[in-house]
């Protein structure tokens, strides 16, 4: 999944009134792409640990614990 650069703006902006580069957006963008991949990874063997194929928000959230 790809972070749109516009979407990663917002995100920053929100946190602060400077400008935000694009490349700030992109590399905000790539971090989190990369963390979500991370989780998503976690959360299935989670759901394959409990004997099951659907990953459900608890197992999201586990992985987020761990």
């Amino acid at each position: 999944m790809e972070f749109s650069i516009y979407r990663m703006k917002q995100v920053l902006k929100g946190e602060t009134d400077k400008r935000v580069s694009e490349d700030a957006a992109t590399a905000l963008g790539e971090q989190m792409d990369e963390y979500g991949e991370e989780v998503a990874s976690r959360a299935v063997d989670i759901a394959a640990e409990d004997g099951r194929k659907t990953v459900r928000a608890e197992d999201i959230r586990k992985a987020l614990r761990n």
